[in-house]
């Protein structure tokens, strides 16, 4: 069940990108690069130091943990007629 925040973020977002291509792709493509770079650990510091320490926000933390892997894979997989159409 924690996993279904992360999936519905970044199959909306691999969408996106994959529908909207151009700069917004790239721009998208760019945030999931980073987010994929920086280790969860520290993620989850910076935001709890920000936003104080909260249960429910490590919850949500926790829940939109991954969404970089799934925005990638709706991406890919929505690409995947178009490259060999060509």
């Amino acid at each position: 069940m924690s996993g279904a925040p992360s999936e519905a973020l970044g199959v909306s977002l691999g969408f996106l990108a994959a529908e909207l291509a151009g700069l917004i792709d790239e721009g998208l493509m760019a945030l999931v690069d980073m987010q994929a770079a920086v280790p969860f650990m520290m993620t989850a510091l910076l935001v709890i130091t920000i936003f104080g320490n909260s249960l429910a926000l490590f919850v949500c933390l926790v829940g939109l943990y991954g969404w970089e892997r799934h925005a990638r894979l709706a991406r890919g997989w929505l690409w995947w007629p178009a490259a060999g159409s060509g």
